[in-house]
Formats: structure tokens, C-alpha cells, sequence
């Protein structure tokens, strides 16, 4: 099904999201084992999925007070704010001149990120049943992942929880596909969903 989803829509859309995203970043990092051996897209996007999936079950939790467009305009990354955290994960210019596109066009003026925020909150409630009923739960996800044999954590490949708040932050930037990343970013909770890594 999911073959056919991306040969309907020419694109991989369908079966990469956030975690994917953060599968992107490892590899352009060569995340490898001990001997030097490259880990697995597969190993990798496992392990996003687990980090992806708890970051949206815990962002299911706030309340659509948390989510107004005036307390996420408050918390909101300024766009030199943005361009200086581009640069600081991006160093090679060449590079940090796509990232930095691709998050300008994803980037919202202040009436469209209200907009969106406004939409946000009415379908919040929504989103919270779907999300309880197509992914149970972080623990059942992970929990099958790990039957499966694959690896469920950033720690099973040896980082810490600072490498995950940078991976997560760097793989918003990376696409212009929007992802569940994304609407955790554009609310300004991102920072405090990554602290519960800690």
C-alpha cells in the first residue's frame, strides 16, 4: 500500500516523515558501529520512530491553551535567530545556503503562523484520538520495534541526549516536507518536548 501511496504521489511523502528526517541526519554523519560499519537506514529510521513517536504523544498532552497563537507567537525562534542556529548546525557554507532555503520557505510571518495555530487548536482534539488510535502508544511502538530486533533509542548507538536534541532540531531544517517536527517547532515547544530526553 505504501508503495503504491508513493507512486500516486511521485514522492516518498508517504512513507517518510520526522522519523526519516532524523534517519537523514545520522547518515550524513555516518553514524557507524564500533568497527566502523555504517548502521542500517532501517536501524536508524527504527530508532527515529521511537523518538518520533514519543515527541508526538507527549505534544498530545498540552492543552489548546498552550497552543493560542498569541502564547506560540510569544515563544516563537526570531528569523535571525533561526539563520544564527542554521549557521551553528550548518557550518559549510554550501550547505547552510540550502538548509537556510529550505527554511525560509517553510518559515511563516507572524499573521500566517496565528493562522495556522488558530487551525491547530481546533483540530487538536482530532489529532489526539487519531494518534491514540493508529499509534496506541510510545511503549507499544517501541515495544514492537524491539520484537522486531531493532534498535528502539539514540543510546542503543552510543549518543547522548545532547546529540538527540541536535539531531532532532537539525532534522526539521533538513526537508521542506512538513512533519509532525514541524508542527512541534512552529508552537515554540520543541525545546521543552526535547528536555524530557533528559
Amino acid at each position: 500500500m505504501t508503495g503504491l501511496a508513493m507512486q500516486v504521489y511521485k514522492d516518498s511523502r508517504p512513507a517518510s516523515g520526522a522519523e526519516h528526517m532524523i534517519s537523514h541526519v545520522w547518515e550524513m554523519q555516518h553514524l557507524s558501529r564500533m568497527d566502523g560499519i555504517p548502521y542500517s537506514h532501517g536501524f536508524k529510521v527504527s530508532a527515529g520512530t521511537a523518538v518520533t513517536v514519543s515527541l508526538m504523544m507527549e505534544f498530545f498532552k498540552f492543552d489548546v491553551s498552550d497552543l493560542s497563537p498569541g502564547a506560540c507567537l510569544m515563544r516563537r525562534e526570531s528569523w535571525a535567530s533561526r539563520q544564527e542556529s542554521i549557521a551553528r548546525f550548518f557550518p559549510d557554507p554550501n550547505i547552510r545556503k540550502k538548509v537556510e532555503k529550505i527554511c525560509h520557505d517553510k518559515w511563516l510571518d507572524d499573521k500566517g503562523l496565528a493562522q495556522r495555530m488558530e487551525k491547530m487548536v481546533q483540530i487538536l482534539p482530532e489529532l489526539q484520538i487519531l494518534a491514540k488510535e493508529r499509534l496506541i502508544s510510545p511503549e507499544k511502538v517501541i515495544g514492537d520495534l524491539k520484537k522486531a530486533g531493532c534498535p528502539t533509542s539514540y543510546k542503543d548507538f552510543g549518543l547522548t541526549n545532547k546529540d538527540l536534541r541536535e539531531t532532532v532540531i537539525k532534522a526539521q531544517m533538513i526537508r521542506s516536507r512538513y512533519t509532525s517536527l514541524d508542527a512541534i517547532y512552529e508552537t515554540g515547544l520543541l525545546p521543552v518536548l526535547l528536555d524530557l530526553f533528559e
